[in-house]
């Protein structure tokens, strides 16, 4: 029976097993150019990667990385997800180890993650690494499996450059923290329609607020004023560590090129706008309200800000 151990983070035992080695088949779902670098220096000569490129969260660059150092690389993309445990196997003439578990190739996955990994460490004969060498060749002889080749790299390249914006929201929204520290609040300005697309889509975007949306960082807070049903909703939270450019149109009357990543904040709260304007101290003339809530955005304190949600215990 082989040795099993759990451990959290392989990277160590990675490179322990890999200097043993003569031979190395990894089954990932991702890879990224951090998680290569760690390991180019100990690959064997005879190294084996198949991957996927669902959602492009492998990086091309690191693809192309791998087929500089002569490793041969095969993408399967096929439905349901690619997304394997046996994450990475190796072997000489008369031992074999396997990692089994959660780590993909990427610097967070070796080394900064919690994560959950089986380490088996036994004989090349025993039956359990045979098992896992004719799982990882029946992946690598998939119909659907194809090797990475400078064609297809140019291919891959192209997609990834355009999806990474739309990609980078997708990882914001799952690591943002609210900060205390220097936060700030503001307020959104557009329309109806504009509104329920910058909430599908996670995005604020501007036309012309540049040096506004250059000062939002994680963490601020965020209410929209909704032109048209006059209304204040949210609130919402800045997700994206610096604004972007990004030209694609997906507002229908503007491009609103210089953007920003926002996601849902706690309790949802509409608040009709003639009911509560007497109460900002910005508003010096709530007879003349409207011409306050012109524009694109404007920063506010936090005690404006908890008016306009009506509820408090923020951050």
């Amino acid at each position: 029976m082989p040795a099993m151990e759990f451990i959290r983070q392989v990277y160590d035992t990675l490179l322990d097993f890999l200097a043993k080695s003569n031979s190395a088949f990894f089954a990932v779902a991702y890879v990224t150019t951090s998680g290569v670098n760690l390991i180019r220096n100990y690959l064997p000569q005879d190294t084996r990667i198949i991957t996927c490129i669902d959602f492009f969260l492998t990086e091309p660059e690191a693809l192309e990385h791998l087929v500089n150092l002569g490793v041969e690389v095969r993408v399967l993309n096929a439905r349901p997800a690619f997304h394997p445990k046996v994450s990475y196997f190796m072997k000489n003439t008369t031992e074999a180890y396997a990692i089994i578990g959660s780590s993909n190739l990427t610097e967070a996955g070796l080394r900064d993650n919690i994560e959950a990994n089986i380490v088996l460490r036994g004989g090349v004969n025993e039956k359990i690494f045979r098992d896992i060498q004719d799982y990882l060749e029946e992946l690598w002889n998939h119909r659907l499996a194809r090797d990475v080749t400078p064609r297809f790299l140019q291919w891959y390249s192209e997609r990834w450059k355009r999806a990474k914006p739309r990609i980078q929201r997708i990882i914001e929204r799952t690591t943002t923290r609210v900060r205390t520290r220097d936060q700030k609040y503001w307020i959104l300005i557009t329309s109806e329609q504009n509104y329920e697309i910058c909430v599908r889509e996670g995005l604020w975007g501007v036309e012309y607020a540049k040096r506004m949306i250059r000062e939002m960082k994680p963490g601020d807070l965020v209410v929209f004023y909704i032109k048209g049903k006059k209304i204040f909703a949210g609130p919402f939270i800045v997700t994206t560590e610096v604004y972007y450019e990004d030209r694609v149109k997906i507002w229908p009357d503007k491009k609103y090129p210089w953007r920003i990543g926002i996601k849902p904040y706690r309790r949802y709260v509409e608040k009709n706008a003639e009911d509560v304007v007497k109460e900002l101290k910005f508003i010096e003339d709530p007879k003349n309200w409207g011409a306050y809530l012109r524009g694109e955005m404007r920063q506010i304190n936090k005690q404006v800000f908890e008016k306009l949600i009506m509820w408090h215990a923020i951050g």
